[in-house]
This record gives structure tokens, C-alpha cells and sequence, in this order.
């Protein structure tokens, strides 16, 4: 019998799913990287990744080129790895749709999208209280700032938002269902997010 024969190979890759986030601003990284540390996931399995710029198309590129990195160096395992772009609807989409379109064009398929319009601080806001109506990016921050207290712009400490996590996640799938039902033909409308799919 030859050597070797009829052993297992090993597998060089350790077990569980690889997430790959690439982040918009320093908000969103505070966020996941509160839930990568409270959950004691390794940055081998999540990892939070700073694009070279903010829009989405630099977002979405800088998820893809981390996953094609993840690919070639450990596996990539499609039914369960995932590689996501975090961004929010605001003046680029206005202003250059274009942009925007190319952006989720190159993303499909292989890195998943989390937006938020007007911003991220929606998917926070979230946790204290339900938001129905139209907001600007100023008026949704303004809102979370009177919920937290200890809030301030770039610093989302996921410790306070854990414990009403489940409420978040209710109301971002309410708020979810009741935009496809009155504006179907909108692909984000204001307000919504769906960052609780990645969450």
C-alpha cells in the first residue's frame, strides 16, 4: 500500500465563515469592529477594511480586492464567506448616478452592499426609536445625539447599542417592508437601511 494512502487531507484553512467589511467612514468602523471584538472573532475570520477613498465605487473595489486577497492566500468558500461594501445614500448618488451604478454593477455577485439613506447614524438611530419620514444627513444625526447622550460623529461604541440590537433589527425590516409596499420603485428611499442583513 502506497504511502499515504487513504488519509484525509487536511485542510490549511481553520473553521468559520470569513467576513470582509470595507467601510465608509470611521463610524461604521468603530461599529463592526465593537461587534468583531464583543463576539472575540479573530481578524484572520473578520476583517474591517479602510478603502482609499468613500465613495462607493472605491468602497466596493477595495471589498473586492480583499476577497480576490482571501481567495488566493486562504479559500474562499462561496456558500458561506462573504466580502461587504458599507456606504450611505447621499450627495454622490444625487450627483453622480453614474457613479453609483457602476458601483453596484461591479459589486454583484461577489461583495454584498449595506446602505443606509441618509447615513449609517439611521441604522443607530434605530436602536432607540422608529423613523418613518424623510431625514437629512444633519436631522438623522441630530436625532441619534438627542437619544445618546454620549454620542458624538465617528464614534459608535457597539456596547451601548448591543443590548437593543434586536430592536434595530426589528424596525430597520418594518421600516424595510413598509418602503418596498408604498415606494417600490425606489432602490434606497429615505429613510432606510439595510445594515441589519450584515449585522
Amino acid at each position: 500500500m502506497r504511502r499515504g494512502l487513504g488519509r484525509r487531507e487536511r485542510s490549511t484553512r481553520a473553521p468559520g465563515a470569513i467576513v470582509l467589511i470595507a467601510c465608509e467612514g470611521k463610524t461604521e468602523r468603530d461599529y463592526f469592529e465593537g461587534i468583531r471584538k464583543d463576539l472575540h472573532l479573530p481578524t484572520r475570520r473578520v476583517r474591517i477594511i479602510d478603502p482609499p477613498a468613500t465613495d462607493p465605487l472605491s468602497i466596493v473595489v477595495a471589498a473586492l480586492d480583499a476577497r480576490r486577497e482571501a481567495e488566493r492566500e486562504r479559500g474562499w468558500d462561496a456558500a458561506t464567506d462573504q466580502a461587504w461594501a458599507v456606504f450611505d445614500v447621499d450627495d454622490d448618488l444625487r450627483d453622480h448616478p453614474g457613479a453609483w451604478n457602476t458601483a453596484i454593477q461591479r459589486a454583484e455577485g461577489r461583495v454584498r452592499v449595506a446602505v443606509s439613506c441618509p447615513a449609517f447614524e439611521l441604522w443607530c438611530l434605530l436602536h432607540f426609536q422608529d423613523r418613518r419620514g424623510p431625514m437629512t444627513r444633519q436631522q438623522a444625526l441630530r436625532s441619534l445625539c438627542d437619544c445618546w447622550a454620549d454620542y458624538r460623529k465617528g464614534a459608535a461604541d457597539y456596547a451601548t447599542l448591543k443590548p437593543r440590537t434586536p430592536e434595530a433589527i426589528r424596525r430597520a425590516e418594518e421600516l424595510m417592508a413598509m418602503q418596498a409596499r408604498d415606494r417600490p420603485a425606489e432602490r434606497w428611499p429615505n429613510p432606510s437601511t439595510n445594515v441589519h442583513i450584515l449585522v
